[in-house]
């Protein structure tokens, strides 16, 4: 009905913006003169500011003031939750400063329901439930927490990361579905559009 027709138009803007956070790898990695690193890179910097939980494991008394950043980060007190950027969780992380705290929409529970959702055919738009840039940033953290590798080196050298991300390849395997998913989307959707474009053109003046 017309109802349905105005909405899935609506959305259409909406799916197209949302995509960008999924579709730039894809795209990227069939263009050969792109340095995969240097892509993966560019989109962890994209979702850098985003703030998460991280559980130190020092402790520093004072904020630390950046150029990058607008407000001071920390203090932080070994074994007491601290919200920083992506960016610092990632550097702590990598030093062993840190664990990462998984992100309440990284959690299995929220990834089924918003599975469950992008499985709906009746549902034409995303999932509000995961933020702007899920792909950059749940792509970094797992990176990070070992995701993929075997459960020797997954934690690095001191920090479990099966620890920090509840049943981690889960979580994996239900992102890559829930993107592939909203690939299909936008195909539809674009496909949909293109219709109603032509639709449009054949109409006489």
């Amino acid at each position: 009905n017309s109802r349905d027709y105005c909405k899935r138009k609506h959305n259409i803007a909406y799916l197209f913006k949302m995509s960008m956070a999924t579709s730039s790898s894809k795209n990227a990695s069939y263009l050969p003169s792109q340095n995969p690193q240097r892509m993966q890179s560019l989109k962890t910097f994209l979702a850098a500011d985003e703030i998460v939980t991280i559980n130190p494991t020092f402790s520093y008394k004072a904020p630390l003031d950046f150029l990058i950043t607008q407000e001071s980060i920390g203090p932080f007190e070994a074994g007491i939750d601290t919200n920083v950027p992506l960016w610092l969780a990632l550097y702590l992380r990598k030093r062993n400063l840190c664990r990462l705290r998984c992100p309440e929409w990284m959690n299995v529970e929220n990834l089924k329901r918003v599975l469950k959702h992008e499985r709906d055919p009746q549902e034409n738009s995303f999932s509000k439930e995961l933020p702007f840039r899920y792909a950059e940033i749940s792509r970094a953290i797992l990176q990070a927490c070992g995701a993929g590798r075997s459960a020797v080196h997954a934690g690095g050298s001191g920090v479990d990361g099966g620890e920090e991300i509840p049943q981690m390849e889960v979580v994996r395997v239900l992102l890559e579905d829930i993107g592939m998913l909203r690939m299909g989307k936008i195909r539809d959707n674009v496909h949909f559009l293109s219709g109603v474009i032509g639709q449009s053109l054949e109409k006489p003046m």
